[in-house]
C-alpha cells in the first residue's frame, strides 16, 4: 500500500545518513585535535626560583587588618647556545599578612597560606594583591608597568606580564630560618604556574615609605656647577593657597647656555638647578629673588612635600619624591637633547643670595635624597 511503503522510506535514509554523518563527525574531531592547537591542554610551568628579595612596608594603605609584604623571586640566569648570558623569569607576589606580630621574628610574620582576596579593595589579612597594570612617572616619560602579582621574563616588555589573579601562595619558616615559598598561581594568560623557593632570604625595612622602584637621584659622587649662565623666574604666588598673604613662591631656574628655558620645561643640554622658594609676598617678582639666607627644612614628611609651619619666606621647598616628567620643588638636571641623564631630587642644604647694586651673587651647597647624600654646589654672579 502506498501508505506502507512511504512509510519505509525514511527508515532506509536514515540508516544510511547517520553512519556518514557519524564519519564525517569523527574524521573532523580527529583532525581538529591534531591540528588545532586550542584543544591542546598545556603543559603547566614549574619554576624553581633560587633567589628572594623581601620587603616589609608595614600597613602602608592603613588598613587596620593587615600589612604589606612584597616578595620578588628570581631563577637567575641562564645561557643560551652560545654562552651569551640572559635574563630568566621573575615572579612578584604581593602579600598581605597578619598584623600585632611584633615580637615574632621578622620572618615569621610572614608564615600563612595566602589566598585571592574577595574583591580588589580586600587587604584582610591572608590574602595576596592580585595583578594590574599602572603608569609609573620616569625621568624621560611615564611607562606602563605590572604591581601587585606578576610573572614576567626580563627580557619582556613590562606590559607583557602575567598578572596573577587566582590561586594561593604559602610561606613556610623552620626552627633554622629558612622559608620555603610555593604556589600554584593563575593570571591572564590563563597558565596554571607551579612555584617554589627555599632558602633564608634578607628582609628590607620600607616602613619609611619608599615604595618607588625609581631611584630619586641617580648621583654617585659630589656635583659642582661651574658653567651657569641663563636664568628664568616664574612667579606662582599663593600656590600652597594659604590665604593669608604670608608669603610667595618663586620658581627659579639657573641653567647653561645650551638649556632652553623658553618653554614650561627645560629641554636642550648641559646642567640646570630648579629652585623653588618662598619669598616675601610684598616681593616685587621683577625685582627679582631678593637677598637672604634660604634653607631646606629639616623635617620633610615622608611623603615628600612640606609642613604647612615651614610655608614662610626664606625656605626651600625640597623635591617633590617620584615627581619626574612634572617635578617640584628643588632639583638638580643634566640633560642631553632635552633627555635627564644625571639628577638629583633636593632634600637639604642653603642658598645665599646677595644683591650688590641689584646684581645677583649666589652661593649654594644643596644635598640630595641619596644615602649618604651627595653635595650640589655652585656661585652664580651676573
Amino acid at each position: 500500500m502506498p501508505d506502507g511503503k512511504m512509510g519505509k522510506r525514511p527508515s532506509m535514509k536514515l540508516h544510511l545518513i547517520v553512519p556518514a554523518i557519524a564519519a564525517l563527525v569523527c574524521a573532523s574531531c580527529e583532525k581538529t585535535q591534531e591540528e588545532d592547537p586550542f584543544f591542546k591542554e598545556p603543559v603547566p610551568e614549574t619554576f624553581e626560583f633560587v633567589n628572594a628579595t623581601v620587603s616589609y612596608y608595614g600597613d602602608t594603605y592603613m588598613s587596620g587588618v593587615s600589612d604589606l609584604w612584597l616578595i620578588e623571586l628570581t631563577d637567575g640566569t641562564s645561557h643560551d647556545d652560545s654562552g651569551n648570558t640572559e635574563s630568566g623569569y621573575r615572579i612578584n607576589i604581593s602579600l598581605n599578612s597578619r598584623t600585632g606580630l611584633d615580637e615574632t621574628p621578622e620572618l615569621a610574620r610572614l608564615e600563612g597560606n595566602y589566598r585571592m582576596p574577595s574583591n580588589s579593595g580586600d587587604m584582610s589579612a591572608l590574602t595576596y594583591n592580585q595583578g594590574y597594570l599602572t603608569e609609573e612617572d620616569r625621568p624621560n616619560g611615564s611607562v606602563t608597568i605590572p604591581a601587585g602579582s606578576y610573572l614576567i621574563h626580563e627580557n619582556d616588555d613590562y606590559a607583557s606580564a602575567d598578572l596573577l589573579r587566582e590561586g594561593y601562595c604559602s610561606v613556610n619558616v623552620d626552627d633554622n630560618g629558612t622559608v620555603t615559598i610555593e604556589g600554584i598561581m593563575i593570571g591572564t594568560e590563563y597558565l596554571k604556574r607551579y612555584f617554589k623557593y627555599t632558602g633564608t632570604p634578607t628582609v628590607t625595612d620600607r616602613t619609611d615609605g619608599d615604595t618607588s622602584a625609581v631611584p630619586n637621584t641617580n648621583l654617585t659622587g659630589d656635583i659642582e656647577l661651574s658653567s651657569l649662565s641663563a636664568t628664568r623666574l616664574v612667579d606662582k604666588g599663593d600656590s600652597y593657597y594659604l590665604g593669608d598673604q604670608s608669603y610667595r613662591n618663586f620658581e627659579f631656574y639657573i641653567a647653561d647656555e645650551g638649556i632652553d628655558l623658553s618653554q614650561q620645561w627645560p629641554g636642550g643640554d648641559g646642567e640646570l638647578i630648579r629652585l623653588e622658594i618662598f619669598v616675601p609676598w610684598e616681593t616685587d617678582p621683577t625685582d627679582g629673588v631678593p637677598a637672604g639666607t634660604y634653607t631646606v627644612p629639616e623635617n620633610i614628611p615622608p611623603s615628600g612635600g612640606i609642613y604647612k609651619t615651614d610655608i614662610v619666606p626664606f625656605r626651600i621647598v625640597p623635591g617633590y619624591p617620584d615627581k619626574f616628567t612634572n617635578n617640584t620643588g628643588t632639583w638638580y638636571q643634566y640633560m642631553e637633547n632635552g633627555k635627564w641623564v644625571r639628577y638629583a631630587r633636593i632634600t637639604g642644604g642653603t642658598v645665599t643670595v646677595e644683591r650688590p647694586e641689584g646684581r645677583y651673587r649666589i652661593t649654594a651647597d644643596l644635598t640630595d635624597c641619596g644615602d649618604p647624600a651627595h653635595h650640589v654646589t655652585f656661585t652664580w654672579e651676573n
